[in-house]
């Protein structure tokens, strides 16, 4: 019972405290309307001041926008940042060896072999553009595919004075080329009369890999037009798989690639 009367008191008290509270203000307000109680200027002040804080905090607070950043020096505006990236050519493809130019701003460092790896997995990368120029500034349209990321692949690069040498690893170069996904709709071989469900399901597996061998080709030439675009003085790729002379496999490319 103590606790419940100490709660009641607590409560009478603030509610006689917020009613003094707004009869004063209502006296006060009256007393300005009537000019009993004509304002001072240092109310005036204060008045004025605090209305224009509570006005600037509601509007940043609206925009979604700190209002003490402006107190932070160097910080009300935004300084446009050195963007370190270096604007490079980067040939991409439809999966059917045609390679087409695009730009792109990759960071790349100084170092050669690391460049050249780099330029090869922006090449596995995705496209971003369908809409190509050609010379005569005539646009055309291509449906560029994301080609396989032989940048894993990689061994070693060596660079000569007018050609490069990429050694691959021909275990990756395998597990890579199985792994090119194609539409069932596209590697379905068209059956025709007589075909047996044995030699449709062998003529779709070549089909399958014809369309692999193509995207994988692909990639090899884009590869190279890239690294060309971006080493003027590079004449010839040598590649090599563990070390050795490339052998024309079904997931590899010729052992070179000229200008």
């Amino acid at each position: 019972m103590p606790e419940k009367s100490t709660f009641k008191l607590q409560v009478k008290q603030a509610w006689h405290t917020l009613k003094n509270s707004y009869i004063s203000w209502i006296v006060f307000l009256e007393g300005l309307r009537s000019g009993k109680n004509a304002p001072g200027s240092r109310f005036l002040f204060y008045y004025a001041s605090w209305s224009t804080m509570f006005l600037y905090v509601l509007f940043h607070l609206l925009a979604n926008f700190n209002p003490l950043q402006i107190m932070i020096p160097f910080s009300l505006y935004d300084y446009q940042e050195n963007d370190l990236r270096s604007r490079v050519v980067v040939f991409v493809s439809d999966g059917n060896r045609n390679v087409y130019p695009v730009n792109r701003a990759v960071m790349i460092g100084e170092n050669p072999v690391d460049k050249i790896k780099t330029l090869v997995r922006e090449v596995g990368q995705l496209a971003g553009q369908n809409n190509f120029t050609t010379e005569n500034e005539n646009e055309f349209h291509a449906s560029i595919v994301k080609l396989p990321d032989l940048h894993q692949a990689i061994r070693a690069v060596w660079i000569r004075d007018s050609y490069i040498v990429i050694d691959l690893h021909e275990s990756v170069l395998k597990s890579i080329f199985e792994q090119i996904k194609i539409r069932k709709s596209i590697a379905k071989w068209n059956s025709v009369s007589g075909e047996t469900e044995s030699e449709s399901r062998k003529n779709t597996k070549e089909e399958e890999i014809r369309i692999k061998n193509a995207i994988m080709e692909s990639a090899y030439l884009a590869i190279e037009q890239t690294l060309f675009a971006n080493f003027s003085k590079i004449q010839e790729i040598h590649y090599k798989t563990e070390g050795q002379k490339a052998q024309t496999l079904s997931y590899t490319h010729g052992d070179v690639a000229k200008r």
